[in-house]
């Protein structure tokens, strides 16, 4: 169980880092990762600081899901975020649940990290 974990983290990790590694040569920033100003979070993104987010959030506004970066979802709060997908409370940093959430665009509802 907790090889998993590593290895999801690990994925999770990574895809964020090579977003924004793809964005501008900044590595350690990702989505959902923890920040206190938005020059913490990857070039264009915001850092998430309410009750919702605990220890900042990184984010990039979105309107679809196909606007944010892999193992991520555009969801309708903030105006249009992208947060970490995830499948249990375990693949989300501490602080986090893993709550069910409505799509930005094409309606439904994903899980991700977020404190609801």
């Amino acid at each position: 169980m907790k090889t998993t974990r590593l290895i999801l983290f690990a994925t999770l990790l990574f895809s964020g880092a090579f977003f924004s590694q793809a964005c501008n040569d900044s590595a350690g920033d990702a989505i959902g990762a923890p920040c206190d100003h938005d020059d913490h979070c990857p070039p264009g993104g915001k850092c998430l600081n309410d009750s919702k987010f605990p220890g900042g959030s990184c984010s990039v506004s979105c309107n679809s899901h196909d606007q944010c970066p892999p193992h991520t979802a555009c969801i309708d709060t903030k105006g249009g975020v992208c947060l970490p997908v995830c499948g249990h409370k375990s693949e989300c940093r501490g602080g986090y649940d893993c709550e069910s959430q409505k799509n930005r665009s094409g309606g439904g509802k994903t899980s991700v990290c977020i404190n609801d």
